[in-house]
């Protein structure tokens, strides 16, 4: 029996929401896989999406309103009814989280990835906009933030003996124990396994020192470049230089790494350096300063709904320097320049 439109309307919104189930999810691939007119319908549905709820773009106040429709006929029959679906997601900024469900593009409706038992494999990937952050549960119980800036790529269910996921960006990461099946985060340069533990892992594509903290339990860091297996211990940091192809270990409060998923970034005795590049991502700005000087300078501070403005001018107390701020920048000057 045909799908009628109404229902495949509520299929297609519960997925964008982040609601669907399984079956909703194998039924609207077929939709799709159906004919091209299906395909270019649910693209157009998506970008009304992302435009009225992601952007929240003034400009689109026609795509708002034709969206608007839509909304108020299915989610209040299709969204509310299914609260406990497996797969739960919890926007912090839903204005700037973009939830991208790569099972629904043309490429994967032609090509669907399939296991030996040949069932269809759907892919998630949830990408964050600069100066936003989203939390969700993946199937398996495991909560994740997900930072600014940051792609997180794993399966609607995890098959074999381990659960793996893909990272760019920065996660923090509470994993649902399951002695049976390892939990991997795998980035470019590490791959971080554990069973049921609290961490935080920042991999940045330009980042030259990406780092795992730990929190509670244990994890093995396994390096790409380097084949080594390091076992970490709560309240440790490793760094990993990528230009060295080095790494060190130092005991630190690792919980201030992870307070940026209460809306608060903290600094302990931290570097200049990396206070700038957790500033730029956090307020979405390009801050300019020497090298050599910001290597130098460590600070102890904490940063809650203060702008930019407010927290250069607290700076420039501490510290010898002048400053100059624009919407899009920040210089900072020493003193003795």
């Amino acid at each position: 029996m045909k799908r009628k439109q109404t229902d495949i309307n509520e299929v297609m919104i519960s997925y964008l929401a982040g609601y669907a189930t399984t079956d909703e999810k194998r039924e609207l691939l077929q939709w799709l896989k159906t004919s091209d007119e299906n395909v270019a319908e649910y693209a157009a549905l998506r970008r009304l999406w992302q435009s009225s709820d992601m952007n929240n773009n003034a400009e689109n106040e026609a795509d708002n309103a034709a969206l608007g429709k839509l909304h108020s006929r299915i989610l209040e029959d299709s969204l509310l009814r299914r609260q406990h679906s497996p797969t739960r997601y919890v926007w912090y900024s839903a204005a700037a989280v973009i939830l991208v469900l790569v099972c629904a593009t043309y490429w994967m409706t032609t090509h669907p990835v399939r296991t030996t038992e040949t069932r269809t494999c759907i892919v998630n990937t949830f990408v964050t906009a600069r100066g936003s952050k989203g939390k969700f549960v993946l199937p398996d119980g495991t909560v994740v933030w997900l930072n600014t800036e940051s792609k997180l790529v794993c399966p609607d269910v995890f098959d074999g003996d381990t659960r793996s996921v893909r990272l760019e960006g920065e996660a923090y990461f509470e994993v649902a124990r399951d002695d049976s099946k390892s939990f991997i985060v795998q980035t470019a340069d590490m791959d971080v396994r554990a069973l049921g533990t609290k961490f935080d892992v920042v991999s940045y594509g330009d980042d030259p020192t990406p780092s795992v903290v730990l929190l509670e339990g244990s994890v093995e860091v396994d390096l790409t470049a380097r084949g080594d297996g390091i076992k970490m211990h709560p309240g440790q940091r490793l760094e990993y230089s990528k230009t060295g192809n080095d790494y060190g270990l130092q005991n630190v409060n690792a919980s201030l790494y992870a307070s940026w998923i209460n809306s608060r970034l903290e600094f302990d005795k931290t570097r200049l350096a990396d206070i700038i590049v957790s500033m730029e991502r956090w307020y979405n700005v390009s801050i300019k300063c020497p090298a050599d000087f910001a290597r130098t300078q460590r600070l102890s501070f904490t940063i809650r709904n203060e702008n930019a403005s407010e927290i250069m001018e607290a700076l420039s107390m501490i510290i010898p320097i002048h400053y100059r701020l624009t919407d899009k920048e920040i210089v900072i000057i020493p003193q003795q320049y």
